[in-house]
């Protein structure tokens, strides 16, 4: 019940049943939570106060409301959270609470156990999926762990309206922070430019360049256990950017860029790690690809390196679907077919977990 007024709270106390919301609310046998929306007066009052107590030992679960600015001119408590903040309430509970179908809620508690969500998918015409099951996780690696992602496309400026930039959709990068949410990872996600929302339960950071990237990565890294390198950097930017537009000429038929590097993020995490971190990127390749994912993972001192190829019929940019290959230093490639990004993410956190573990 969002946003729940202060009369709704004293009905809900009271058990009264008047309207159609309270027929409903009275009615079920399933978790139920409360948000309190009003003014500030009327929150601290203490009857409200004594309302809400009484809700709590209902089992109701009661969303504590944001402060700030409210309708009447007043600041303080009252303000009804964010959309996204009542959505990670509810995504917090139902991840680490097991179903009660068979009993009642008010009669008993919903039991907390650890639960992992699946995906059913449909892989592509003439892909094959992988038969991997539901991968269960009574123990990740990742639990309680900060780990720092990126994800999406870069853009390296020309001018004020035009960029370098590269056709990455950011749904690998996005896959794999869900994932690691189900892993219990406590996620920092570095998100560029990407054509999906971002996910829950991570702490965003949006950046435009890999110079912004680079930056916010090295405040990051060094409160990390692990960090998943997965945007797609521009490895090339302009030498210099325009400070205005740059105007078409009717006499001049060409224009001529000066590109400098890119920073290598990567690379950079990799040269600063220290033995308790964790450092894995991705790899796209058109050829060579087994050769060049290996040299990658020795000259970024990386744990693990994850090959993309463009040469897979199956999958392209801004598909659902991904297959790729893993590769660490002391193991033989692991090979991951055709399969939704989800699932992939899943088994890469999955079987990372247990190497990291060793």
């Amino acid at each position: 019940l969002a946003p729940c007024t202060a009369n709704t709270v004293a009905k809900l106390a009271m058990g009264i049943c008047d309207n159609f919301l309270l027929a409903t609310v009275l009615s079920a046998r399933c978790p139920v939570w409360v948000a309190p929306a009003m003014d500030l007066d009327m929150f601290t009052h203490p009857a409200t106060q004594r309302n809400l107590s009484q809700l709590s030992a209902l089992n109701y679960h009661c969303i504590e409301p944001e402060s700030g600015e409210l309708a009447s001119g007043l600041t303080g408590k009252g303000r009804m959270p964010e959309p996204e903040t009542l959505v990670g309430f509810l995504g917090d509970f139902f991840h680490n609470s097991s179903s009660n179908s068979d009993s009642s809620y008010l009669d008993k508690p919903v039991s907390a156990e650890n639960s992992i969500a699946t995906t059913t998918t449909t892989a592509p015409a003439g892909a094959t999926p992988s038969d991997t099951p539901p991968i269960p996780r009574p123990y990740s690696w990742y639990r309680n762990k900060h780990v720092l992602i990126t994800t999406g496309g870069t853009r390296e400026a020309i001018d004020p309206v035009r960029y370098i930039g590269n056709h990455s959709s950011g749904k690998m990068g996005i896959a794999l922070a869900e994932a690691l949410v189900e892993a219990g990872a406590i996620v920092h996600l570095v998100a560029a430019h990407v054509s999906t929302p971002l996910p829950l339960f991570c702490q965003i950071y949006r950046v435009d360049s890999a110079d912004d990237m680079l930056s916010q990565c090295l405040s990051l890294f060094p409160s990390m256990d692990a960090a998943w390198m997965v945007a797609a950097v521009a490895d090339f930017k302009p030498l210099t950017a325009a400070t205005e537009k740059i105007k078409k000429s009717d006499t001049q038929e060409t224009i001529t860029l000066t590109l400098t590097k890119n920073p290598d993020i990567l690379a950079t995490l990799g040269k600063n790690k220290q033995p308790h971190q964790r450092v894995c990127g991705f790899a796209l390749e058109t050829e060579n690809e087994i050769f060049h994912a290996q040299e990658k993972l020795r000259k970024k001192n990386a744990d693990c390196i994850v090959l993309n190829s463009l040469k897979s019929k199956s999958v392209n940019f801004g598909s659902d679907y991904n297959e790729v290959t893993l590769f660490s230093a002391n193991r033989e490639p692991l090979a991951f077919p055709v399969d939704s990004k989800s699932a992939i993410a899943q088994q890469l956190i999955h079987t990372t977990s247990t190497w990291f573990s060793e």
